[in-house]
């Protein structure tokens, strides 16, 4: 849950890839704004950053990268 000022890094392992689903409100994901029901996958990154929230509840994903 991301409202206002908060913010989290996660860090990304080799091999993994990320997957963040925006289930309301609106955020900021590495530089892209996200609104309810949008997606964003990320793959060969280093780290995710999540900040700018709106009323923002948002699920993230850790896989193999195989997975994608």
């Amino acid at each position: 849950l991301f409202d206002g000022s908060e913010q989290s890094e996660l860090r990304v392992a080799p091999g993994r890839l990320i997957y963040v689903h925006v289930a309301r409100g609106r955020i900021v994901a590495n530089g892209e704004v996200l609104e309810a029901g949008d997606a964003l996958k990320l793959t060969n990154e280093p780290g995710l950053r999540l900040s700018g929230g709106g009323a923002a509840e948002v699920i993230v994903f850790d896989l193999p990268a195989d997975a994608g």
